[in-house]
């Protein structure tokens, strides 16, 4: 396993991109999420509507991702994402609930080529992005530094 600690809200954006992998398959069919969702729902649950499950989210917290399967992940995406909505069913896509905080251990995605729906706003070091070999595409974005995405566009990676 890595040293490197990914920022957990990426790290939610990796579980995501590797959920139909078979090898994360035992971790995320261990997650209770039919027992928080249940009393999500009820007229007396302890959540509100825009609650983020607690529970859920420190199951996720807790998932291993194996060295070997970062290389697999080609995308990261916030759009739809359904671990999000699994933390939290009623997310409307709206605030910062899911962005991440820094790009610490991005690199581990060696080949990763395009980036989408995610919010960089709180992202002071960006300059992880730079060192992306495959990256070829970042979309419907908000938050990136103009000098990033200067020099992205200057390495070829398409910035819309």
């Amino acid at each position: 396993m890595s040293t490197i600690k990914l920022d957990k809200k990426l790290k939610y954006l990796v579980i995501e991109a590797l959920s139909a992998k078979s090898a994360m398959q035992p971790q995320l069919n261990a997650i209770a999420l039919k027992q928080y969702h249940r009393e999500y729902h009820q007229d007396n649950s302890r959540y509100d509507y825009y609650d983020l499950i607690p529970e859920i989210a420190q199951q996720y917290d807790q998932v291993t991702i194996a060295d070997d399967l970062y290389s697999k992940v080609r995308s990261l995406s916030a759009e739809c994402c359904e671990v999000h909505f699994n933390m939290m069913p009623a997310w409307d896509g709206e605030g910062d609930d899911f962005s991440p905080e820094s790009l610490l251990g991005l690199e581990l995605l060696t080949q990763l080529e395009t980036i989408e729906f995610v919010a960089f706003d709180n992202v002071h070091d960006q300059t992880p992005l730079l060192v992306l070999p495959n990256l070829k595409r970042i979309s419907e974005h908000s938050g990136l530094q103009p000098k990033i995405i200067a020099a992205l566009r200057a390495k070829g990676v398409k910035v819309s």
